[in-house]
């Protein structure tokens, strides 16, 4: 089987994210499972279902129970835990750690059809490096094949782990909060408004002077409240029960114990809890003993007073009222804002400069806020002194004098305009779409950009019989007549990738069990970046249309009359999607009165109120843009359809374009009665069309200034563009391009290979790359280099081509002399490869030599110390001890110096055998061998990535031992050496700076560590030979290391760099080609 006719059998395996991917590169047919184009039907439609579903799943296929599972159930795995390990693994060994748990489950359902559910379930499982307990939510159920053998277990999973903490942390919470009460000696009350029963603890009966056994009544907590907050109390209880205010109750009042007199202050804070019908069923809260901190307050000094009042409430410009609610004084700040003199906004004048709709509720609230003592906050809007209306939030605070009496009131306008103007438009067009969509017979459902429902209308719940709940909850698709089902999957899908309209018919389930049929229409939402947001699509019952298709012969008149109310359902159902963006209007022809939107009103300029009239409306168009209007709209009322682009004069004198639709109905003697229709500001679009027309301008000024052949082709290889150099160059006109084509400039021996070439590139998508002779205008030929390149859209599908076509004629007979010259060159080069091996055979012989000869008498010189140490050193002189040790240090560098310049030299010398080896098994095996020193060092390596390249395994093991080890020799003595590994594939092209091949792919590996580094400036000298960047008195070596570090990357044909800084380690670079 061919790799196509395999593609296609696995087309089960699309999609699904990283475990679609991961289970197609898989190779299966090592396993007991086998290759996929092979797999049972069953195991298919399981897989299809699994990769394609958002909801976490996993399938146990066959009597292995082999793993299977999708993305969303990959989370749940965490990392460095079973994933991607146990994908296709066996069951009993991917979950060892409760195999005795799920087997039993996972043999009822195999075994005896039988489906399981659990909930909540404590299940531990390896992952993040450790067993986790984790809480499973959880569902098995069979999967049979054709012949009802059961051939898997699906499971369908949610981890509830978060949940299980929190009703834990919940209780525990409670738990805290009734010691915290009982710890802080706060009073606790609870009290139902339905049964009027009314309960304390002990700290509050207390303070009311109650025994703690004794049953309480409202009432009499009441009487025992001070009488001059009795009524503050009784209001705010009464306030906080009514469900337009939130429920909240926040005050303190003073308690005077009927039996000793004592007066406690306290602050109450209670909440109110209401039932679907929004009456209050519980009243709870506790009380706080405040009396000390209310003495502290009166004792504080007025200034200080005034200084904390101004803290808490500027945010805005600050005012100051007298204690009856009258502005006096110099009111810097107002008069800032709303530009009103001294005399003003004296008393109440300042409400001159409120809204005429606010003033009079502002005022109201405000005399009742000073009557009641309360702080004052409000909302209201204010003509400022540029003449604009502006929102504000007020705020204001009671200041009291030592006798409980108000001194004076300070408040703050706060400016929320911008806030107001942006929640107003959000909340109108979501009613705006909300009202529109529930009140229309027209089904309407709202996805969002992962294509899931969001919103079902109120006719969707008509038809269905299902509540919007259960429509979100379930997969509204199964309503669709099985075989209609796909086409509209794959309908919507391909117009939510290329983010177009999509419309489609289909037979969907009623709640009579009854299929009707439906016509779809989506338009895409778009956010503010263009980003899609989803989609808004309308539903259509058109089963009379379709009856009456079916039924045609049975009577033209139900025919003509279906379809007219199908358009009229369509029409209407256009204008609702578009409504949301649009300006809609309703023109009545007959009175010649119109209906706008607020959307519309304000592309003209206008307050969204704003009721404007049809003659209004055509005095804002352009005077040079009305002949296009008028017979726009006199070819309408022929066809039924307004379409046209005008500018218009807004009621701010701005020019803006517009675009304006409509659709003619009409009445009885087909007369046009009605005109219904959408107006958008274009002028953006308009702007971005005239950008685009001018960076059209400047390509072709650019592309005619070259000296290159420049053209251009479009998807299908047509050519549609060439630059003035071709026909300078040919001498043809456009006429005789267009006529003959460009291709009768290309040479007679070059057009057959062109021509395939290039359709070759538009169908593959590939670049186009070809040498040929184009005939100039004098009829000479002339060697060309033709490139083309296709453009693409942000989702890969080619818009065009660009091609450049470069006279390489001097090039090419440079070359034909160049081979020539090339061929002399290469029997120079077999003659000196012949002397390079006798070099090489040399330079082996040398090795030969220093590493017997030249290290015979060595071994003789080390021999013969250490006799002399062992039976006359005790005899030598303290001089000639020193100068014993001296020869000895000095025997021993001369053998690593040895050892190190066979090592060099064997790195040029040796059988060069590349084998393919991966290096993340290299690097274990070094690990190994430096074992000892990494103990001894505390050091530890980390690697990150892996790779797998062409190397000659013992150099590359000689190159990652020098540089472990001099990762563990120049380490600090005060922290353990740590080395970092990352291994990473990329193209020369992305190291452009290192002078890398561009199209060769290489293998990166930096390994970096923590050591003591060294100066940037000798990034290049520690590579070559016996260089040492300190003393052998502080480190030991030869300082040949790095330079058989260099020279087998190079055997490698590769390239090594160096980067560090002292104190803070250093990092090595390797770029091997693979």
């Amino acid at each position: 089987m061919d790799s196509t006719q395999e593609k296609n059998n696995v087309t089960f395996l699309s999609h699904g994210g990283e475990m679609g991917e991961l289970i197609r590169s898989k190779d299966w047919n090592n396993t007991i499972i086998g290759n996929p184009t092979q797999w049972d039907q069953s195991l298919r439609i399981a897989l299809n279902i699994l990769l394609n579903s958002s909801f976490p799943m996993f399938l146990f296929w066959g009597k292995d129970l082999n793993c299977f599972y999708n993305d969303a159930y990959r989370r749940s795995l965490g990392i460095e835990g079973k994933h991607p390990q146990i994908l296709g693994m066996k069951g009993e060994d991917a979950w060892p750690e409760i195999w005795h748990v799920i087997k039993p489950l996972l043999d009822k359902v195999f075994y005896n059809g039988e489906s399981t559910w659990l909930e909540d379930e404590l299940i531990p499982i390896y992952r993040n490096g450790k067993l986790e307990d984790v809480y499973w939510t959880f569902s098995y159920s069979p999967v049979k094949n054709e012949t009802g053998i059961t051939t898997a277990v699906l499971v369908t999973c949610v981890e509830t782990t978060l949940k299980v903490f929190s009703v834990k942390n919940l209780q525990e919470s409670k738990e805290e909060l009734e010691f915290i009460i009982k710890a802080a000696d706060l009073g606790a009350f609870n009290y139902n408004p339905l049964t009027h029963v009314f309960s304390a603890n002990t700290q509050l009966k207390a303070w009311f002077g109650f025994n703690s056994e004794s049953e309480i009544d409202l009432n009499q907590a009441l009487n025992i409240i001070a009488k001059n907050d009795r009524q503050i109390v009784l209001t705010a209880i009464q306030s906080a029960l009514n469900y337009a205010s939130g429920g909240l109750c926040d005050i303190e009042y003073t308690i005077i114990n009927p039996f000793n007199g004592i007066q406690t202050v306290v602050h109450a804070k209670a909440r109110a809890w209401f039932n679907d019908e929004k009456i209050a069923y519980k009243f709870n809260g506790t009380l706080q003993d405040i009396t000390p901190q209310v003495i502290s307050r009166k004792k504080i000094a007025e200034s200080e007073q005034r200084f904390e009042a101004a803290v808490k409430a500027v945010k805005g410009i600050v005012w100051t009222n007298t204690f009856d609610g009258k502005m006096e004084g110099e009111q810097h700040g107002w008069s800032q804002l709303t530009g009103q003199s001294y005399n003003e906004y004296q008393g109440y004048g300042w409400a001159e400069a409120v809204h005429p709709d606010d003033a009079q509720p502002t005022i109201a609230a405000w005399n009742e806020a000073v009557r009641e003592r309360r702080i004052f906050l409000f909302e209201h809007r204010v003509l400022l002194r540029n003449g604009a209306w502006g929102m504000f939030s007020v705020r204001a605070i009671p200041m009291f004098n030592e006798n409980g009496t108000i001194r004076e009131w300070v408040g703050v306008h706060i400016d929320v305009t911008d806030r107001y103007k942006t929640e107003k438009a959000l909340r109108e067009s979501e009613e705006r779409f909300r009202n529109i969509a529930e009140n229309t017979e027209i089904m309407i459902a709202v996805s969002n950009e992962k294509n899931k429902p969001t919103y079902f209308n109120r006719a969707w719940v008509d038809l269905t019989g299902l509540s919007m709940q259960k429509l979100l909850k379930s997969d509204w698709l199964d309503l669709i007549h099985p075989e209609d089902k796909d086409l509209y999957v794959n309908v919507s899908y391909i117009a939510m990738r290329k983010k177009n309209n999509f419309s489609a018919e289909f037979r969907m389930l009623n709640k009579e069990k009854e299929y009707r049929w439906i016509l779809a229409k989506g338009t895409p939402r778009f956010l503010s970046d263009q980003t899609i947001a989803g989609y808004i699509t309308s539903y259509i019952d058109i089963t009379d249309r379709k009856t009456v298709e079916v039924t045609l012969k049975e009577g033209i008149e139900k025919q003509l009359q279906a379809h007219k109310i199908i358009e009229q359902k369509e029409e209407r159902l256009n204008i609702i999607i578009e409504a949301n963006e649009l300006g809609t209007y309703e023109l009545d022809l007959v009175k010649d009165h119109v209906k706008t939107s607020e959307k519309f009103n304000t592309i003209f300029g206008y307050s969204k109120t704003k009721k404007l009239s049809h003659k209004e409306w055509l005095n804002h168009l352009h005077p040079d843009d009305m002949k296009i209007r008028n017979e726009s709209f006199q070819k309408s009322l022929k066809d039924g359809i307004l379409h046209y682009q005008s500018r218009i004069i807004r009621n701010d004198k701005m020019e803006h374009w517009i675009e304006v639709k409509g659709k003619i109905f009409y009445g009885k003697n087909n007369k046009p009665v009605f005109l219904i229709g959408t107006c958008r500001d274009i002028s953006d679009e308009k702007n971005y069309r005239q950008q685009l027309e001018d960076r059209e301008k400047k390509f072709r000024l650019l592309a005619d200034s070259m000296p290159q052949h420049v053209w251009t082709a479009d998807i299908k290889g047509n050519m549609n563009y060439f630059n003035q150099s071709l026909y300078d160059y040919s001498g043809l006109t456009t006429e005789q391009i267009n006529k003959e084509g460009w291709i009768q400039i290309v040479h007679p021996e070059d057009k057959d290979e062109n021509v395939k070439v290039w359709m070759d590139s538009i169908s593959t998508g590939k670049n186009f790359l070809f040498e040929h002779r184009f005939r100039k205008y004098n009829g000479e030929y002339r060697w060309q280099l033709s490139r083309a390149t296709p453009q693409k859209d942000a989702y890969g599908n080619i818009e065009m081509w660009v091609g450049t076509s470069t006279d390489i004629e001097d090039q090419k007979t440079f070359s034909n002399q160049l081979e020539n010259q090339v061929k002399e060159r290469t029997q120079e080069l077999e003659h000196k490869n012949i002397d390079l091996e006798k070099k090489n055979k040399e330079l082996q012989s040398f090795a030969y030599i220093s590493s017997h000869d030249l290290q015979e008498p060595l071994r003789k010189i080390q021999t013969f110390a250490n006799r002399i140490v062992e039976k006359e050193y005790d005899k030598l002189s303290e001089n000639g001890r020193d100068s014993f040790d001296r020869m000895q240090n000095a025997a021993k560098r001369m053998q690593v110096l040895i050892n190190d310049l066979l090592s060099y030299s064997r790195t040029s010398t040796s059988e060069r055998k590349f084998e393919k080896t991966s290096i993340n098994k290299v690097i274990n095996d070094v690990k190994e061998d430096l074992k000892d020193e990494f103990i001894y060092k505390k050091g530890k390596i980390e690697v990150t990535g892996e790779c797998e390249l062409n190397i000659i395994r013992f150099q590359f093991k000689q190159l990652l031992n020098n540089l472990f080890s001099n990762a563990l020799k120049f380490s600090k003595t005060e922290e353990p050496s740590l080395i970092n590994i990352n291994i990473e594939t990329a193209t020369g092209s992305s190291y452009s700076q290192l002078g890398l091949i561009g199209s060769t792919k290489y293998c990166h590996i930096t390994i970096a560590d923590n050591g003591i580094g060294f100066d940037q400036i000798y990034c290049d000298k520690i590579f070559e030979l016996f260089q040492r960047l300190h003393g052998r008195s502080e480190y030991s070596g030869t300082g040949i290391g790095l330079a058989i570090v260099k020279k087998i990357v190079e055997n490698h044909n590769g390239i090594i760099t160096a980067s560090g800084e002292p104190n803070k380690g250093a990092a090595f670079d390797i770029f091997i080609p693979e």
